[in-house]
């Protein structure tokens, strides 16, 4: 059994329950857009999603509190990059925001395997998000 297994199939669920539950925004398989599918997914929870040219590594950061729930991405950082930080800020959202009100993630943090289980579950629901198995 390899580290994390629980934490990863745990996510891999995660992820799965979330398209199924939005997989209805999907019209057309042949013009599918990850970008589209998780910026609906976001709008649909409630997340206001904001930008922000941070000078440093930061990716983004997710922060949920009694008034609203928020995703922050860095605008230096290139489009590919962003649309894995939103998925993996829906991820803390979806599986740690009971847990947690807030996360900030660094370049390093959505690269590195050998960090908190917390990330590795947020890098894993952003991958089979952004990229479900089937439609």
């Amino acid at each position: 059994m390899t580290l994390y297994h629980r934490e990863i199939k745990e996510a891999i669920s995660t992820a799965y329950a979330v398209y199924k539950q939005y997989k209805n925004i999907i019209k057309n398989p042949l013009t599918f857009r990850a970008d589209g599918f998780v910026m609906q997914i976001l709008y649909s929870e409630g997340i206001y999603v904001d930008s922000h040219a941070f000078s440093s590594d930061l990716c983004g950061l997710f922060h949920v509190d009694e008034y609203e729930k928020t995703i922050v991405f860095n605008s230096n950082q290139p489009v590919e990059r962003r649309n894995f930080t939103l998925g993996h800020e829906l991820g803390h959202y979806f599986i740690h925001s009971e847990m947690q009100s807030q996360f900030t993630d660094r370049t390093k943090d959505l690269v590195d395997n050998s960090i908190k289980p917390f990330e590795i579950q947020a890098n894993v629901f952003a991958s089979y998000t952004l990229l479900p198995k089937a439609f």
